[in-house]
């Protein structure tokens, strides 16, 4: 009877050893990702959950940034609690901005000699300085690349892929340009 059971499986082509590898395998698998998961790594200063150390800052020149930065810096500012102040005398900190960069870089070149692929660039200079103290503590460019494939066929959903992108990068940059400025404005008032 056991034989003829197994040869019955054999015919099926199920062994009832593989479901039970299969079943440790999908269970080792998802025990490893909810671990990883959970595992709470982030960058010092960086995301949604960083605060600044200042309570008001003055943003000087903002409307030579890119509306999307000037969006996701006010919005950001916001959710910390930052003020944004218009006149210098009431900021800890002032932010002066130059004219954003964009540049689209071919990266691939398909059979026809349409672009396939390219490197997007976006680079935000900016000074920051303490208030209080009339000292400049960083001038530096922040910078964020994203790489794209170019859909030729449809260029429509290609263009809105892009703007997407490019939505995507000024919340990058405006989070590098709020890190930047709470790293040097913490060493700043740091007592030795």
């Amino acid at each position: 009877m056991y034989r003829s059971a197994m040869q019955g499986s054999k015919i099926q082509g199920t062994h009832p050893w593989r479901f039970l590898a299969f079943s440790q395998s999908l269970i080792a698998l998802l025990l490893s990702v909810s671990l990883l998961s959970g595992c709470g790594f982030h960058l010092k200063g960086m995301g949604n959950s960083a605060q600044a150390t200042y309570k008001t800052v003055r943003l000087i020149d903002l409307n030579k940034v890119n509306p999307n930065i000037r969006r996701a810096l006010n919005q950001q500012f916001d959710g910390m609690g930052v003020k944004v102040v218009d006149n210098l005398a009431d900021a800890d900190v002032a932010i002066t901005f130059q004219a954003t960069r964009f540049n689209r870089i071919s990266t691939g070149i398909n059979g026809q000699g349409d672009i396939s692929s390219e490197l997007l660039k976006m680079n935000q200079p900016m000074v920051v300085d303490d208030v209080k103290s009339g000292k400049k503590l960083l001038a530096v460019t922040v910078t964020s690349f994203r790489d794209r494939n170019v859909n030729n066929r449809q260029l429509q959903a290609s263009a809105r892929e892009l703007k997407s992108i490019q939505k995507q990068m000024a919340v990058d940059i405006a989070l590098q340009v709020i890190d930047r400025a709470n790293r040097v404005y913490i060493q700043a008032t740091e007592k030795p």
